[in-house]
């Protein structure tokens, strides 16, 4: 029995020793496609790589991420060629540069805090592409989130998963080669699985303010083009009339009523009379009518450059709020908004993101402290994405918004995914995809700021000096070769 359990490890190691790195890349996709738990364990395979290989293959590792890259682009694949090269360039340099410094670190005295502060590192400097960072978060594939990422952010999530899948190398690695488990990762590892899977359960749904705001999200499903969109832009003006008015036959007590981003074109700033149509509209009706569209920086030319706006109707006056970071970085025709006013309608502090928005934290943080907003709205178009599967993906980064700074989010899109996510970053509501769908809620108001939402800038600093001193000692100073 002993002589065929050490046939089996043996017969195992070799296979590790010489597909670990394929096995790496097919977990890295497993984890794209949202297969439950794979986010503690997938560098595994990656870490014995490094810590066995003699020599690193880097041209191996090149073809495995462009291959990769391809597989998880491929859902976006309308999004155009030129963001997959971006994807692609981002995973080379990322995996390139982990590899090389992460094999001088594999033996290191301070190797579990230090590989996971290498990952983190080179993972918040992609915030700095074109593209950003927020499609390798991997806290966002989590299916609940304990209630620390109210205190660490979905940064200090991200760290501590990092660090679980080094531990779970750890016991692999001396399970294998039957030496002596080390204690004290066993009772770490276990402390962080509790966190993962126990927390979640004190996570409760509490706010402070008992006060609620009634609210509809429309899905008009427009799968159309900017052109289409112009053309159609009466026939689009009906579908949304028409569905408000279900929705406020159904709901009596509807106070807002939220239409996606790109409703309709930039051309309707201009057209005073299909405004005033919308305004109308919205002060017979007695409710907040928000809808997204363009709004020109320079009102006398239509090929003006313009911002990503969200027109908010109320009460005969109206209020605008513009895009910090625009949509497409290829598109050079949408800017920036330096600032926006607080969005206060009936004691009610709006916040507000436009698609991409939903995928970077300071949106969020600057409107909690600035404006104290109570909920979010996100408008997003994404109809150029067909498949479920990417949609639901696309949108994670919402969920881990919801769940770090304490408030409610509802989410709407054009053809989908429209979702309503409560504070706990938990997916409470969503509508079928390509149907035109009415999601109906009473959002609770929250008042009260997350430590992360109060501090961010502090703690997203304190990780980043930590681990810089971690790699600094392993690299610089520590003298252990061998663990």
């Amino acid at each position: 029995m002993v002589k065929k359990d050490k046939i089996s490890f043996r017969g195992l190691i070799s296979f590790l020793n010489r597909y670990s790195l394929y096995l790496f890349f097919f977990l890295f996709v497993l984890l794209y496609l949202q297969l439950p738990l794979v986010e503690f364990f997938f560098l595994v395979p990656l870490y014995w790589h490094l810590k066995t290989s003699k020599k690193i293959n880097y041209l191996l590792i090149w073809s495995l991420v462009f291959v990769v890259t391809f597989i998880i682009f491929l859902p976006f694949v309308n999004y155009g060629i030129k963001y997959f090269f971006i994807l692609l360039i981002s995973l080379l340099i990322f995996f390139t540069i982990f590899v090389f410094i992460g094999k001088n670190l594999i033996n290191k005295k301070y190797k579990e805090i230090s590989l996971a502060g290498l990952f983190f590192i080179l993972f918040y400097f992609l915030n700095f592409t074109p593209i950003g960072n927020y499609w390798l978060n991997i806290a966002g594939f989590l299916s609940s989130f304990p209630i620390t990422i109210r205190y660490l952010g979905s940064y200090g999530i991200l760290i501590l998963i990092l660090i679980l899948n080094y531990l779970f190398y750890e016991i692999f690695n001396t399970y294998l080669k039957n030496k002596k488990q080390k204690t004290f990762s066993i009772i770490l590892i276990f402390v962080l699985l509790v966190h993962f899977f126990v927390l979640p359960i004190f996570n409760l749904n509490s706010y402070e303010n008992n006060s609620k705001i009634s609210i509809a999200a429309i899905q008009g499903d427009l799968n159309q083009n900017w052109g289409d969109r112009i053309k159609n832009k009466e026939k689009n003006y009906e579908k949304y009339i028409n569905l408000s008015n279900k929705a406020l036959l159904e709901n009596p007590t509807l106070k807002v009523i939220v239409w996606p981003e790109y409703t309709f074109t930039h051309e309707i700033e201009l057209d005073y009379l299909f405004v005033n149509k919308l305004i109308s509209y919205s002060y017979k009706k007695n409710i907040t009518l928000i809808f997204g569209s363009f709004l020109l920086e320079n009102k006398s030319s239509i090929s003006s450059k313009r911002y990503d706006t969200l027109y908010i109707f109320n009460n005969g006056k109206f209020y605008f709020y513009n895009a910090y970071k625009p949509i497409s970085i290829f598109d050079t025709n949408t800017i920036n908004a330096n600032n926006n006013m607080p969005v206060e309608i009936e004691n009610t502090n709006f916040g507000f993101a436009i698609c991409y928005e939903e995928n970077f934290q300071d949106i969020f943080s600057k409107q909690i402290k600035n404006f104290n907003s109570q909920f979010f709205i996100i408008a997003s178009n994404q109809f150029l994405i067909k498949s479920k599967f990417a949609l639901e993906l696309s949108s994670l980064n919402s969920n881990l918004r919801a769940a770090e700074f304490n408030r409610y989010i509802l989410r709407t899109a054009n053809t989908g995914l429209t979702k309503l996510i409560d504070n706990r970053g938990k997916t409470i509501k969503s509508v079928p995809i390509n149907s035109e769908q009415i999601l109906y809620y009473e959002i609770p108001l929250i008042d009260n700021v997350t430590s992360y939402a109060q501090h961010k800038t502090f703690i997203d600093f304190f990780y980043i000096v930590l681990f810089l001193l971690f790699l600094f000692l392993d690299l610089g100073f520590s003298k252990h070769n061998k663990s």
